[in-house]
């Protein structure tokens, strides 16, 4: 149940570089602190678009596992759109016209959207280079659309899921994933206000319990 949309032990590809111990000892800080606040800031060695991306991975995974638990009870009959309450979203590759899918379409879609796009060399580099000079110069709006589209499967779980994630008792860990998500966004400007108005009250409440 907990194996993930994309199945088995599918991950996608690293990318090089002192970044990714960064992450990890900044991680374990903030499992030792227990602010969040800490653990979003870039560290002085790495680029901002390096710390983008190693980032961005990070929460694809995470938004990936969360819903891998929740997957059987999302289909045809009990999502038959991609909604978050009154919210619906349509799925557009940028191929096709704009297409209305079931949610764990919409959401199997969008986790392999992702992927190519980590596991394309041209746009994360397994090389940043130095000052993150290897990525493209419009990485940041990338990690924008990323980001934005992975709020909405948060969205989804909440609206359409929640009582089941009461039911496999990992609310706690959905509701720090989702504050870990916010404030890293918060903090490089990445998602918009208006695309966080389907949370904006759990949104609101889990920034406000952050520590000062």
């Amino acid at each position: 149940m907990l194996s993930g949309i994309l199945g088995g032990n599918k991950t996608v590809r690293k990318i090089k570089g002192d970044g990714s111990k960064t992450l990890k000892n900044q991680s374990e800080r903030t499992l030792n602190t227990g602010n969040l606040k800490l653990v979003v800031q870039k560290p002085e060695t790495d680029s901002l678009n390096e710390w983008l991306a190693l980032n961005t991975v990070q929460f694809y995974n995470v938004t990936n596992f969360l819903y891998g638990a929740l997957i059987e009870y999302c289909n045809d009959k009990t999502c038959k759109t991609m909604t978050a309450g009154k919210w619906e979203y349509h799925w557009k590759d940028g191929k096709k016209k704009a297409q209305k899918l079931p949610a764990h379409l919409y959401i199997k879609e969008l986790m392999e959207w992702i992927e190519s796009l980590v596991n394309d060399s041209t746009v994360f580099p397994e090389d940043p280079g130095e000052d993150g000079k290897n990525f493209p110069k419009d990485f940041p709006k990338t990690v924008k659309k990323i980001f934005t589209r992975l709020f909405r499967v948060y969205a989804h779980i909440y609206y359409s899921h929640f009582e089941q994630v009461q039911q496999f008792n990992f609310e706690r860990h959905l509701n720090t994933s989702l504050q870990h998500f916010i404030l890293f966004s918060q903090e490089f400007n990445i998602v918009d206000k208006k695309d966080l108005v389907p949370l904006e009250a759990k949104v609101k409440s889990l920034i406000e319990s952050v520590p000062i």
